[in-house]
């Protein structure tokens, strides 16, 4: 009696626990979700669906339903409480639920809910590591690998995808330890330049082969590296800025010659080419030198007052500022007057890439149009100036930094950074935090913000963090390689000496691949290749597009002429494409065709022409054959793949649709209350199903039996499970509201159906024994309940949960393993041949390609982490457990 007591006590602690963890993870979620809630537009919903899907937690309870319509209401937009009343209106649920069933599971696996609560408990770890502190990207993803380990779930799963999706790729650091304080790209992305420990020496490093290329040593320290646009130079500036000693060397890249070395007067402030390449501007803080590259010579020396300096678009003039903007002709040496006038631009400005904009850094700082002569302040009223200024090549974006600093024991300025529109000087973005070496990839498209031990990348101009560079030491001088694909970085630590250089890729984890046809147009038909490499999708635009599915680029794409394709299917083989369609809109005659396209050559190999409207088309399991079904003459035609001949046709006898069975015994049509059963080798007709009530039927896996909705002697919606060889009634199952999408195991083991009225929101999702007849899940829903289709190994059971919400529930565990969320309603899901991605319709003219497994998700971490936890790390949130690494292809201690 103790020990049952004492196990009773124990089970009540750790439901207590289990409680407790889940609320910690609602209450996160919802306050993070608050930030989120904006308008219902396609972009912005997918833009929350990760946050969102962290609290889409799983089926049959209370609890699970709870947060599944949270994560929607999100979705939808439609976040009406504050997070303090959700949150106590979830415990309740919660308390309500478990007083039902949590003891009893608890207490007959113990070991799995422990691991389970260690899971929920190293998720919440790592949700809170990725919003709280942005230095611990890789502890976050490490944690959250590890509870998806113990218990892949829909919402471990979901946590741990928001944070790999801000892990750029880790690609290897470069084994020059002592270089990187200064680096460069060269144009053609083959060479990196760098400055040495001691910045007497500049490196250059062949980064595709790791290795050095050349060294060029000085006597002094060198403060400037820039390769020429079109990369045919190296300008290196270098010199004891103390003693006042300071110049300029020109090396030319294809003969490795120094072609100018000339001495300044003071320290470089700008590098400057024009745009032909033929001079480089220097500005220092007292004079503007323009030097022609190909003599070496100085043309122009005119006066500065430490600003920057610029040619002008078409390389003819060079802009200096000093009381405005001042035009100097470099043929002539002349000055050409004032393209600005205006006094009080001076001290610190910055000319923009392309010569279109002057930023004026004062107490009223400005944005300067060269062309127009007219200025916008940006919208701040700092009394203070900035630190770092610096324009995206595009010149649509400007970035400034701020650093806190004091005076006579008074704090003044902030630590900030902010991202402002150059047209309108309106803030778009700020970050509080202390930032330096800010810089945007060649493309515009991202801002790297170095932190410390962290460089946080911005996407923009939709201004959502992408990507965080985590390393142990601070990281500095950020370099786009050119096509802006690579970011190379130096990672230094001022206590232990330790210096490195790291290559890292800015590619995004990519968990769905979206398909679209020109322009908004229907996708009707859509098939993967058998070995899953290709999918080819079909629809209104009258072009069949064939993609592949590792890359989502496309790889072909055939010309249907002016048929609407509304079916694609391959042969079992691969090596072709069927195809039909017909003529729309429609008319009072059809024209329709098929066509059996070569995927080898591309070329069309079979064409046919029918004066029928052409719906449905299948090969057979073996590829000898192919059916078609013309609507309009209640026609079923069946041709040899080889030569196009038909060799078997039947009238009124099906016009909806066409199916073989899986072991090709078998041919099916059917009509809107007939089904009739063909034997293939002899073409016959051997049964005829006159009970039919709509198109919901599938073959078992065998041709043993074929499953179908049908009305019984009431007249109510009725599932049969029907014997073929002896028309015997297996299983028979009533659906008062209706049937909407079934689908049998492989093995033959189990049903899935999908049920409801269309016309009220009642659905219900019911899987059962065949063998049985035993109900073994009745989940019911409160939305319109779509199709339901088992994955080809019949692990998993894919379904529309919520509208636009494609659940995945693992059949071993029953479990809920992911949950993948889209902007409409779901109008169709398959498995690709390897199970690993789901093919989902979402709408009527957009397919989405989504991968989804734990274990792809833990794989594509662990290829973008460079380290395992540390035994202390393991220690302090895992606990005793005996050390393993958590991604083995990574080093560990």
């Amino acid at each position: 009696m103790g020990n049952q007591l004492l196990r009773k006590r124990t089970v009540q602690i750790a439901v207590l626990v289990n409680l407790l963890i889940i609320l910690l993870l609602a209450y996160f979620f919802i306050r993070q979700q608050m930030t989120l809630l904006q308008t219902d537009s396609e972009g912005q919903i997918e833009a929350a669906y990760a946050t969102a899907e962290v609290q889409n937690d799983l089926l049959t309870t209370a609890e699970a339903r709870t947060q599944a319509s949270m994560a929607t209401a999100v979705v939808e937009g439609s976040l009406r409480a504050t997070a303090d009343a959700q949150v106590i209106e979830l415990v309740t649920t919660i308390e309500a639920q478990a007083q039902i069933t949590l003891p009893t599971t608890i207490e007959s696996q113990p070991l799995v809910q422990d691991q389970q609560a260690l899971a929920y408990q190293l998720a919440l770890e790592s949700e809170l590591i990725l919003n709280e502190q942005p230095a611990l990207l890789e502890r976050s993803v490490l944690l959250a690998i590890e509870a998806v380990q113990r218990y892949p779930h829909a919402g471990t799963v979901s946590i741990l995808k928001n944070g790999v999706t801000l892990l750029p790729r880790y690609d290897r650091a470069l084994s020059h330890r002592d270089f990187g304080y200064i680096l460069a790209y060269s144009p053609n992305g083959k060479y990196v330049a760098s400055t040495g420990n001691d910045n007497d020496a500049v490196l250059i490093w062949d980064i595709d082969n790791d290795r050095e290329a050349a060294r060029l040593v000085y006597e002094d320290r060198i403060s400037k590296i820039a390769f020429s646009p079109e990369g045919l130079y190296l300008v290196i500036v270098w010199g004891d800025i103390f003693a006042g000693e300071n110049n300029v060397t020109i090396w030319e890249i294809a003969t490795g010659q120094e072609t100018i070395s000339f001495p300044l007067d003071s320290a470089a402030i700008t590098l400057k080419f024009s745009p032909d390449t033929n001079y480089l501007a220097i500005a220092t803080e007292e004079t503007v030198s323009v030097l022609d590259i190909t003599t070496g010579q100085e043309v122009m020396s005119l006066p500065n007052n430490g600003t920057d300096v610029t040619f002008s678009t078409d390389g003819q003039s060079v802009y200096t500022v000093n009381d405005g903007v001042q035009q100097w002709s470099i043929a002539t040496g002349q000055h050409e007057g004032a393209i600005i006038s205006e006094e009080t631009i001076e001290g610190q400005t910055v000319f923009s890439p392309q010569s279109k904009y002057l930023f004026h850094n004062g107490y009223s700082p400005k944005i300067w149009a060269l062309e127009t002569g007219m200025a916008v302040e940006l919208e701040t009223s700092a009394p203070y100036r900035f630190f770092e200024i610096i324009f995206s090549a595009d010149e649509k974006y400007l970035v400034t930094t701020q650093l806190e600093g004091s005076l006579a024991g008074d704090t003044f300025g902030q630590n900030l950074v902010q991202l402002w529109d150059v047209a309108t000087g309106r803030e778009m973005m700020h970050i509080e935090d202390f930032a330096f070496d800010v810089t945007f990839s060649p493309d515009s498209r991202y801002l790297v913000v170095p932190m410390g031990e962290v460089a946080r990348v911005w996407e923009l101009p939709s201004q959502q963090e992408v990507f965080r560079i985590v390393r142990d030491e601070t990281i500095s001088s950020p370099t786009f390689s050119p096509d802006g694909r690579t970011v190379i970085v130096h990672n230094s630590n001022s206590i232990t000496g330790r210096k490195s250089t790291d290559v890292w890729e800015m590619i995004p984890a990519q968990w769905y691949w979206r398909f679209e046809h020109g322009s908004p147009s229907g996708i009707y038909s859509m098939a993967f290749s058998p070995d899953g490499q290709y999918l080819a999708t079909g629809g209104e635009e009258n072009i069949i597009h064939v993609w592949d599915t590792e890359t989502g680029e496309e790889v072909a794409h055939f010309d249907h002429q002016q048929y609407h394709v509304l079916v694609v299917a391959f042969s079992p083989d691969g090596r072709y494409l069927l195809s039909g369609g017909t003529t729309i809109p429609y008319g009072a005659e059809y024209t329709s065709v098929t066509h059996l396209w070569d995927m080898v050559t591309g070329s069309e190999a079979i064409s046919l022409t029918h004066d029928y409207q052409v719906v449905d088309a299948s090969f057979s399991p073996d590829g000898r054959y192919f059916a078609t079904i013309g609507q309009t003459a209640n026609t079923v035609s069946v041709f040899d793949a080889e030569s196009g001949t038909e060799i078997f046709s039947i009238q009124n006898k099906g016009y909806l649709g066409v199916r073989f069975s899986p072991n090709g015994q078998y041919m099916a049509t059917m009509d809107l209350d007939t089904i009739w059963l063909w034997d293939t080798t002899k073409w016959r007709e051997v049964m005829v199903i006159t009970e039919v009530y709509s198109a919901n039927f599938r073959f078992g896996p065998d041709d043993r039996v074929i499953v179908f909705e049908g009305r019984d002697t009431e007249r109510n919606s009725t599932l049969y499970v029907r014997e073929i060889a002896t028309n015997r009634e297996v299983l028979k199952l009533p659906y008062e509201d209706g049937v909407r999408s079934i689908d049998i195991s492989p093995d033959n083991q189990y049903l899935a159906v999908s049920s409801g009225s269309f016309w009220e929101y009642n659905s219900a999702l019911q899987i059962w024994n065949i063998a049985s007849g035993d109900k073994l899940i009745d989940l019911p829903t409160n939305n319109e309940l779509g199709k339901v289709t088992f994955s080809h190994d019949g692990r998993y059971l894919a379904f529309e949960s919520t509208e636009g919400v494609v659940s995945v529930l693992d059949m071993t565990t029953q479990e809920e393993v992911a949950r993948l969320m889209h902007p409409r309603a779901i109008f169709s899901i398959s498995f690709s041949p390897d199970n690993r991605q789901l093919l989902v319709q979402s709408g009527i003219s957009t397919v989405y390609l989504r991968r989804w497994l734990p274990d792809d998700i833990v794989a594509e971490a662990c290829n973008r982490l460079s380290r395992n936890l540390t035994l202390e790390e393991w220690q302090t949130f895992i606990g005793d457990e005996p050390y393993h690494p958590t991604c083995p292809n990574l080093p560990s201690e």
